[in-house]
Protein backbone atom coordinates (compact mmCIF):
# COMPACT_ATOMS: atom_id res chain seq x y z
CA UNK A 1 0.00 0.00 0.00
CA UNK A 2 1.84 3.08 -1.02
CA UNK A 3 1.14 6.36 1.80
CA UNK A 4 -1.30 8.52 0.84
CA UNK A 5 -1.14 11.98 -1.17
CA UNK A 6 -2.62 13.80 1.27
CA UNK A 7 -0.06 13.14 3.84
CA UNK A 8 2.56 15.01 1.59
CA UNK A 9 3.37 11.55 -0.19
CA UNK A 10 3.97 12.39 -4.32
CA UNK A 11 3.59 8.91 -6.20
CA UNK A 12 6.02 6.33 -5.19
CA UNK A 13 7.94 4.57 -8.23
CA UNK A 14 7.73 0.74 -9.15
CA UNK A 15 9.61 -1.32 -7.70
CA UNK A 16 10.74 -2.41 -10.80
CA UNK A 17 12.39 1.27 -11.02
CA UNK A 18 13.96 1.48 -7.69
CA UNK A 19 16.61 -1.97 -8.46
CA UNK A 20 16.98 -0.32 -11.91
CA UNK A 21 18.05 1.86 -10.34
CA UNK A 22 20.33 -0.26 -7.77
CA UNK A 23 21.19 -2.02 -10.92
CA UNK A 24 23.03 0.73 -12.35
CA UNK A 25 24.88 2.27 -9.30
CA UNK A 26 25.96 -0.83 -8.84
CA UNK A 27 27.04 -1.20 -12.65
CA UNK A 28 29.05 2.25 -12.23
CA UNK A 29 30.55 1.48 -9.03
CA UNK A 30 32.46 -1.36 -10.29
CA UNK A 31 29.93 -4.53 -8.33
CA UNK A 32 29.71 -6.03 -12.12
CA UNK A 33 28.58 -9.38 -11.36
CA UNK A 34 25.65 -8.45 -8.55
CA UNK A 35 24.58 -5.76 -10.99
CA UNK A 36 24.36 -8.42 -14.03
CA UNK A 37 22.32 -10.91 -11.67
CA UNK A 38 20.11 -8.17 -10.62
CA UNK A 39 19.74 -7.22 -14.08
CA UNK A 40 19.03 -10.51 -14.98
CA UNK A 41 16.14 -10.93 -12.43
CA UNK A 42 14.55 -7.64 -13.39
CA UNK A 43 14.12 -7.94 -16.81
CA UNK A 44 13.29 -11.72 -16.05
CA UNK A 45 10.03 -10.03 -14.92
CA UNK A 46 9.74 -6.49 -16.44
CA UNK A 47 11.71 -7.36 -19.96
CA UNK A 48 11.81 -3.39 -20.74
CA UNK A 49 13.20 -1.65 -17.57
CA UNK A 50 15.38 1.10 -18.72
CA UNK A 51 18.30 0.76 -16.62
CA UNK A 52 18.29 -3.01 -16.67
CA UNK A 53 18.47 -2.91 -20.13
CA UNK A 54 21.00 -0.43 -20.16
CA UNK A 55 23.15 -2.68 -17.61
CA UNK A 56 22.36 -5.60 -19.76
CA UNK A 57 23.46 -3.78 -23.24
CA UNK A 58 27.07 -3.00 -21.32
CA UNK A 59 27.58 -6.20 -20.48
CA UNK A 60 26.76 -7.68 -24.34
CA UNK A 61 29.30 -5.29 -25.67
CA UNK A 62 31.72 -6.38 -22.90
CA UNK A 63 31.37 -9.72 -24.30
CA UNK A 64 31.58 -9.06 -28.10
CA UNK A 65 27.48 -9.04 -28.71
CA UNK A 66 26.87 -5.47 -30.09
CA UNK A 67 23.56 -6.66 -32.53
CA UNK A 68 21.79 -7.83 -29.63
CA UNK A 69 22.90 -5.01 -27.83
CA UNK A 70 21.05 -2.82 -30.27
CA UNK A 71 18.44 -5.25 -31.01
CA UNK A 72 18.10 -4.96 -26.95
CA UNK A 73 18.50 -1.44 -27.04
CA UNK A 74 15.69 -1.00 -29.67
CA UNK A 75 12.82 -2.96 -27.73
CA UNK A 76 13.65 -1.22 -24.93
CA UNK A 77 13.30 2.16 -26.66
CA UNK A 78 10.25 1.27 -28.29
CA UNK A 79 8.25 -0.35 -25.53
CA UNK A 80 8.66 3.19 -23.77
CA UNK A 81 8.14 5.19 -26.42
CA UNK A 82 6.03 7.70 -24.51
CA UNK A 83 8.72 8.62 -21.70
CA UNK A 84 10.43 12.08 -22.32
CA UNK A 85 13.52 11.55 -24.39
CA UNK A 86 15.90 12.68 -21.31
CA UNK A 87 14.79 9.27 -19.68
CA UNK A 88 15.93 7.38 -22.55
CA UNK A 89 19.01 9.02 -23.22
CA UNK A 90 21.62 7.25 -20.71
CA UNK A 91 20.46 3.93 -22.70
CA UNK A 92 20.44 5.71 -25.66
CA UNK A 93 23.81 7.39 -25.10
CA UNK A 94 25.49 4.27 -23.48
CA UNK A 95 24.86 1.85 -26.54
CA UNK A 96 25.46 4.33 -29.54
CA UNK A 97 29.34 5.69 -27.90
CA UNK A 98 29.96 1.79 -28.52
CA UNK A 99 28.69 1.08 -31.88
CA UNK A 100 31.03 1.10 -34.85
CA UNK A 101 29.55 2.68 -37.98
CA UNK A 102 28.53 -0.48 -39.29
CA UNK A 103 26.19 -1.28 -36.76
Amino acid sequence: ESPPEKAGWGPQPKLADVLGRLVRARWHNGDRQSAANLAQQILDAEQNQLQACEVACSMLFDRGDGATAIALMVRCLIANRNEAPEVCADLVCGVMQRCSVDE
